[in-house]
């Protein structure tokens, strides 16, 4: 009984509510200009209307003067840009939220969006959601850019690891297994020119001890390319006695090979048991001075050069100064910008800073600095 009794009024509230919600969603749907012009008619009509109304009544009364008849107009006017100014308000919000949110991604905050109202315009709507939509691309975009960066990095780290154990591998097969058989042979030869005739057959066309005499400095010879060679794919003494010691050791050859005035200075370091940096920084520093080395003989044509090492409670230092002709008079060969891109990245890699400047008169300085 109750049900049927209150069924079709329920009903009839359920048609009137979706029919306001309808009238609703019509009206945020349209876009600004019809609004304007919607709440213009709409307070022009009642203007006129209630307007009409009150003067009817007013001059019935005899209380129509010109005192009402201004107030009746200000009420009008500001009642007509009270609601233009609220509407516009409420239309043009998202655009200051927007700006507000441009200006903080722009400051850093990428997690900054803009946020809408509910009677935006359509089209401000559709801008302020591309916008974000925009945002959250560039968002994932430089996710993305990152996580490959992250995995570059990580390769290339492996690849240096994986070259440097193969220079390691190879450098101790030259210095253990050609040097020894080398130093075999010199020996064999030595003892055979030691136990040959002093005197010879004048008419031979071939002077035996002057053969064994040649073919020993020549082994002798190839020994000592065979070492420089194992030097300089991986010192041991940088494994064995750190960065300083093998520093050392290659600015003395380099010294001793090219003739070019070098020199070594280091500060920080001493000789307790800590003295030793990280392997992978060791590693890196006498890379990227043996390259800055290589650039100033073969490219600079310097003729003196210094490398400074220097150590404190936040990190190493290095520096390398040559007086060659400089980076712009240098060739623009391939090698040389590998060269410079290598040193670049292993200092990357380790979290540091690399720069390569010319100096006053002529020169080039190289600096390196890794964080500890």
């Amino acid at each position: 009984m109750t049900e049927a009794l209150f069924s079709p009024s329920t009903a009839s509230a359920q048609r009137a509510s979706r029919s306001v919600h309808g009238l609703n969603a019509a009206w945020l749907k349209l876009p600004l200009f019809w609004r304007l012009l919607g709440v213009n008619l709409v307070v022009v009509l009642g203007g006129a209307l209630v307007g009409t109304w009150l003067t009817q009544r007013l001059v019935l009364s005899g209380s129509f003067t010109p005192l009402t008849h201004a107030v009746l107009v200000l009420a009008a006017l500001c009642l007509s840009a009270g609601l233009t100014m609220l509407l516009l308000r409420e239309t043009f919000r998202p655009i200051h939220s927007l700006r507000e949110a441009t200006r903080r991604f722009n400051a850093g905050d990428h997690s900054a969006r803009a946020s809408l109202a509910p009677l935006t315009d359509p089209d401000v709507a559709a801008l302020v959601v591309d916008v974000n939509a925009l945002w959250d691309r560039l968002e994932a975009d430089a996710a993305t850019i990152r996580e490959k960066t992250d995995q570059a990095e990580r390769l290339a780290a492996q690849v240096i690891m994986a070259q440097e154990e193969e220079r390691r591998r190879v450098a101790r097969e030259l210095h253990d297994e050609a040097g020894q058989a080398l130093t075999a042979v010199i020996i064999g030869l030595e003892r055979g020119l030691a136990s040959m005739p002093e005197v010879y057959a004048s008419d031979l066309p071939i002077q035996p001890r002057q053969l064994i005499s040649n073919l020993r400095d020549l082994a002798a010879q190839t020994l000592d390319e065979v070492r420089k060679l194992a030097l300089e794919l991986r010192p041991s003494v940088l494994d064995d006695l750190g960065l300083v010691a093998a520093l050392r050791q290659y600015v003395r050859s380099i010294e001793e090979r090219s003739g070019m005035a070098a020199q070594l200075t280091v500060t920080g370091f001493d000789d307790a048991s800590d003295a030793r940096l990280p392997p992978q920084v060791e590693t890196a520093l006498f890379r990227i001075t043996q390259e800055a080395l290589t650039n100033a003989i073969r490219h600079a044509r310097a003729a003196s050069v210094q490398v400074r090492l220097r150590r404190n409670e936040s990190g190493v230092t290095l520096e390398v100064r040559d007086d060659g002709i400089g980076l712009g008079a240098a060739p623009s060969a391939d090698g040389e910008h590998l060269g410079m891109f290598g040193m670049r990245e292993r200092a990357r890699l380790l979290g540091g800073t690399f720069v390569a400047t010319p100096v006053s008169p002529r020169g080039t300085l190289v600096q390196v600095s890794v964080p500890l």
